[in-house]
């Protein structure tokens, strides 16, 4: 196609080309006229399908001549004036233009303009399958049922999903699409979390085509200031999906990249890696590190920790399901550590732990996980140094704190406790007894039977190794404490717990 801009300030006719030149609105040559002889001469010569004029540049004398002159050669006019006023709006309609703008121009405003004509254009042509049959703009129930079911007519099919980063705004994401100057034909599929647009398969030379497109909407989207999306496409060829419905689903796994790379990309289905398998949970050793970490309060540790296990992928990716896990198995290590320190019962950690469960389930973006989990381990290590602060001025507080530490051993004594916060083993017990209502040997018989009970919802472990893992060298003992404490012994409760499992 071909576009003469006549406009007398040259400013402006630089302008509007370069407009057009840089979000490639389909016109092959463009040509410009800085007076009305010019003009002329260029329709006649050059025939342009568009041509979009500076009204205020037509003398009255030229005006017939011109308006004969165009409806001769020209198939579709944007007029442009700078005067608001009866007359042009008059001259416009004789010209049968299909826009009249107001200078100063609005790129946004010209660039809709010229690219429904452009869209409009193309759509007239006649747009085939490869296998003859035409690709027909189907109702929305047609296309919808065809996209979520496995069950269509096979055809190849260009497929682009935009998703964006708010998805509150998908709405809005969604209206701009529509009235966005495609070259081809496109069908828009709002979604609740995306967009999906579909191209004929006769698109000449899809694979740039496409990168162009998606390119284009990643910068002016982006422009917009409404946040930045991401761009999964699907290239319609032999080789790829079969149908709708598989293209849909192959190009929603590649967006899934987006987990790793972030928003604002640019993410082809025939570039998707194979995921790598990964065990999702801490190792023992691993356990282990993130406990003395935390006691240390190394943050530099953790930050490297945290960033070499989840940003670096040397190998190749792991699957983002499984990542989201192994950060949920932290997430239950730094758990434990808020228990210890009774953080848990701080109102603000406790929401802050909740928001950063749900940001690791929802997040679509790793790094602001990552980022998230180690702000909050950060908080969680001031809290408790600040804990072990007020502890050093408490003896009974730093004497429940060593006896969570060692309660497994089952030479644990009272002595050993008072000798620790330096009090005579007498008194310790009397202010224990004052402050929680609990004697020494209460209080260390409750932490073995809630982490006996913890131990027994699994089969890995037999009673007699349950016994010695929280502090009891005779099993049977072991066992008459646990029914004393629960009114069941271990076994009974191992069983009944699985009956209310099932």
């Amino acid at each position: 196609m071909k576009l003469l801009i006549a406009d007398r300030d040259e400013t402006e006719r630089t302008g509007i080309k370069w407009l057009v030149n840089s979000y490639r609105l389909g016109f092959s040559h463009v040509h410009e006229a800085a007076d009305i002889d010019t003009l002329i001469q260029l329709i006649e010569s050059q025939v342009p399908e568009v041509l979009c004029v500076e009204l205020e540049m037509i003398p009255v004398s030229s005006w017939e001549t011109f308006v004969r002159t165009v409806h001769r050669y020209v198939q579709t006019v944007i007029a442009m004036t700078t005067e608001s006023v009866f007359e042009r709006a008059m001259q416009a309609i004789q010209l049968h233009t299909v826009n009249l703008l107001l200078k100063p121009l609005s790129p946004d405003q010209l660039k809709q303009s010229l690219g429904r004509i452009v869209q409009k254009r193309s759509r007239m042509e006649p747009l085939h399958r490869k296998n003859g049959q035409r690709f027909q703009q189907d109702d929305a129930a047609s296309l919808y049922k065809a996209l979520f079911l496995d069950k269509t007519t096979p055809f190849p099919i260009h497929l682009m999903y935009v998703q964006q980063e708010v998805v509150t705004k998908t709405a809005s994401l969604s209206q701009w699409l529509t009235n966005h100057p495609f070259l081809y034909e496109a069908s828009i599929l709002p979604l609740s979390d995306g967009v999906v647009v579909l191209f004929p398969a006769n698109v000449t030379d899809a694979a740039h085509y496409l990168q162009t497109e998606a390119q284009r909407l990643l910068q002016e989207w982006e422009e917009r200031g409404q946040g930045r999306i991401t761009v999964g496409v699907h290239l319609g060829t032999k080789s790829s999906a079969k149908t709708l419905h598989q293209a849909y689903a192959l190009t929603k796994k590649a967006l899934s990249m987006q987990f790793f790379r972030g928003h604002q990309q640019l993410l082809w289905v025939h570039q998707l890696p194979t995921y790598l398998p990964l065990d999702p949970f801490l190792t023992p050793e691993e356990q282990r590190t993130w406990g003395t970490m935390l006691e240390q309060a190394d943050k530099a540790k953790i930050k490297t920790w945290m960033y070499r296990q989840f940003t670096e992928f040397p190998q190749g990716y792991p699957e983002p399901d499984l990542l989201r896990i192994r950060l949920t198995s932290v997430l239950a290590h730094l758990r434990r550590y808020m228990q210890t320190y009774h953080l848990d019962r701080q109102s603000a950690l406790e929401a802050r732990y909740h928001d950063v469960f749900q940001t690791i389930l929802y997040s679509p973006v790793l790094f602001r996980i990552v980022q998230e989990m180690v702000l909050f381990t950060f908080e969680l290590i001031g809290a408790a140094e600040a804990q072990k602060q007020h502890a050093q001025s408490d003896f009974i507080e730093r004497g429940l704190q060593y006896i969570d530490r060692h309660f497994t051993d089952p030479n644990l004594s009272l002595e050993e406790v008072a000798n620790f916060v330096g009090r005579s083993p007498g008194y310790f017990s009397q202010v224990l007894s004052n402050r929680r209502q609990q004697t020494f040997r209460q209080y260390i018989t409750e932490k073995r039977i809630r982490k006996a009970e913890n131990l027994l919802l699994s089969d890995e472990q037999t009673v007699q190794e349950i016994a010695y893992a929280v502090g009891y060298t005779d099993a049977n003992y072991f066992s008459r404490v646990f029914k004393t404490c629960t009114g069941l012994s271990p076994r009974a409760w191992r069983n009944m717990m699985k009956v209310k499992e099932t």
